[in-house]
């Protein structure tokens, strides 16, 4: 596969993953971030009669990703949920939410785990995620003890910062994750915002798609967004990928990658990074970029709709 090329830290992290923010909504809130411990919202839709109830299949919840809003799954919610009862998150930190003091990631996943006991489904429930979401999905796909029924990854990789060097050991991934955070935290506001905005270009297609992941980031909290992209880029799943027995489909884009590979090379990658996952599903799009929901919602619907029991 060409190598891709040599972004600077930043870059790789906010072209890969999504918007971190704008210059105009850059202020620290650090000093607000101890306003809450819940890690995320939740908001329930789907079937209402008694009845629909009943007769309702595994529930879905979805996990937008970093500095999005719930809002992008908009279009799958329509005609999923109308059969079955979905759990839409929100992140906080992410598109107008309050922030939480320590790592994000680390404690949406354990309070999500703590949401999926509580409700005691009927059936385990299925998780959706994207990019950051998507990674989560990976995570609480982990182990015999997983609550999930199985997962569907949207663009993720199980390491990301390593897809240009996959033998980064441990220690390299989190220095590379601390070097990271500290150069986007310093980063020059007109260059950040830039950078930001032509990382976004090349993440949706769309005009009104783009003002809207746009507006999301624009009202995300900067060090909750950096925080999480930080935890991301410095844990690597793939030694952990063998101990997931749940079914787990990944729908992944290869047309940002255009410029520097074709479609069998980045196809590569993928698998590469999923060798570790017995049985995954890895099913690329044609067009779409990093938001296949908006950019490709019917191809992205019917893979879903494939692989749900």
């Amino acid at each position: 596969m060409p190598a891709l090329p040599k972004f600077s830290v930043g870059l790789v992290m906010a072209t890969l993953l999504s918007l971190t923010l704008p210059a105009a909504a850059q202020a620290d809130h650090t000093a607000q971030a101890a306003q809450t411990a819940r890690a995320f919202e939740v908001q329930v839709t789907g079937p209402r009669s008694a009845t629909d109830q009943a007769r309702a299949k595994a529930d879905l919840i979805f996990v937008p990703g970093l500095a999005s809003s719930r809002e992008v799954w908009s279009g799958l919610v329509e005609t999923l949920c109308q059969a079955r009862r979905c759990h839409l998150l929100q992140l906080a930190g992410f598109a107008g939410t309050s922030p939480i003091a320590g790592a994000l990631l680390a404690q949406t996943e354990q309070q999500l785990n703590d949401y999926i006991a509580a409700q005691h489904f009927k059936q385990a429930p299925i998780v959706i995620g994207h990019s950051l979401g998507g990674f989560l999905a990976l995570k609480l796909a982990i182990g015999p003890d997983s609550l999930l029924e199985r997962a569907i990854v949207i663009d993720a990789l199980p390491a990301l910062a390593a897809m240009q060097q996959p033998s980064l050991s441990p220690q390299q991934l989190a220095a590379l994750a601390t070097q990271m955070r500290a150069q986007m935290l310093a980063q020059d506001a007109a260059d950040f915002t830039a950078q930001q905005h032509e990382a976004l270009a090349r993440m949706v297609t769309a005009t009104a798609d783009l003002a809207r992941v746009r507006d999301a980031a624009t009202r995300s909290n900067r060090v909750a967004v950096i925080g999480a992209m930080a935890e991301m880029a410095g844990d690597d799943l793939r030694p952990r990928l063998a101990a997931i027995a749940r079914p787990v489909l990944v729908l992944a884009s290869w047309a940002g990658y255009k410029p520097y590979a074709d479609k069998a090379a980045i196809e590569g990658l993928f698998r590469q990074q999923y060798l570790g996952l017995a049985g995954v599903q890895i099913e690329m799009a044609s067009h779409g970029l990093h938001f296949l929901m908006l950019d490709e919602p019917g191809w992205t619907l019917a893979q879903i709709e494939r692989f749900l029991p």
